[in-house]
């Protein structure tokens, strides 16, 4: 069986390599990702309940924006798609989408825990 890959490693090395190959800083990084990320949430979940397309067009780029810093394409790919509802003014599917992309934050956050914990790029095997 195939697992998905829910971190590009070429990113996440260039990320650690901005970060000067300090681990430390790379987890506050990541903390500031997933805290960022948890209100991003909150407020594409508000601006589909108001029906904002703007704001949640502004929502969803700023999660693609972060996604992609930390090599998370899954999720991206999913906050573009989002992004795009937001900018064709059709939310109709704007809420299953984000329950999508929370679903697919929690296996980024938790592969990212992991790669911090281990502070090791490669994958884990078995």
């Amino acid at each position: 069986m195939v697992e998905k890959q829910v971190l590009a490693p070429f990113t996440l090395q260039q990320l650690l390599e901005c970060c000067g190959g300090d681990w430390d800083f790379m987890a506050d990084l990541a903390g500031t990702f997933y805290d960022d990320t948890a209100n991003l949430l909150e407020e594409a979940r508000q601006a589909c309940q108001l029906g904002d397309a703007a704001a949640l067009r502004r929502a969803a780029h700023s999660l693609k924006s972060n996604a992609a810093s930390f090599g998370a394409e899954l999720m991206r790919q999913m906050c573009k798609d989002l992004e795009e509802m937001g900018k064709a003014g059709d939310l109709s599917d704007a809420s299953s989408r984000l329950e999508q992309i929370s679903a697919e934050f929690e296996q980024v956050r938790s592969a990212l825990q992991e790669v911090i914990e281990r502070r090791s790029l490669n994958p884990t095997t078995g």
